[in-house]
């Protein structure tokens, strides 16, 4: 007597046909995962250059001396947008002159600051205080993000 054979067969098409749809499925859901993650990459990265502006130009007003006219109480304002290098653009194609944190700014960064006199309680000490803003216009989210750096400088004694 001959022992039964049995067949090795092998996957249908129909399974085949199945498993792969339930493997491009899985796929499919997770481009939003990729889109979001690649969004939030964007945003941590614009935030991280906009403190380094921020931060930049407060070092370099902070260090001046303190009856330096540069440190006038007032507002000021970058006269064009900044590179991400800090650097103005130029208006020659890839930047039309038109700075700001509005949907119609060209650049990528507008810088401005304030500086205010304060006295200090203790004493008769004068110092100033000094807010840089950093901001730009994200088209993803079609909004105006900000980063503000204060410090201050103080009258030697």
């Amino acid at each position: 007597m001959r022992p039964a054979r049995r067949r090795s067969r092998g996957h249908t098409l129909i399974e085949v046909s199945i498993a792969a749809g339930l493997l491009t499925f899985g796929a499919l859901g997770l481009v939003p995962l990729l889109v979001t993650g690649n969004q939030g990459l964007t945003s941590s990265s614009m935030i991280i250059q906009a403190t380094a502006l921020a931060d930049s130009k407060l070092t370099e007003l902070v260090t001046m001396d303190y009856a330096s006219t540069a440190l006038a109480a007032g507002s000021y304002t970058e006269a064009t947008n900044l590179s991400l290098t800090g650097v103005p653009l130029n208006p020659d194609g890839t930047a039309t002159g038109a700075y700001g944190c509005g949907s119609s700014s060209d650049g990528r960064f507008a810088r401005s600051w304030t500086i205010a006199d304060v006295q200090v309680p203790t004493g008769s000490l004068n110092a100033k205080e000094i807010a840089v803003t950093v901001c730009w216009w994200d088209k993803i989210s079609k909004s105006t993000h900000s980063v503000v750096s204060t410090g201050g400088v103080a009258r030697p004694r």
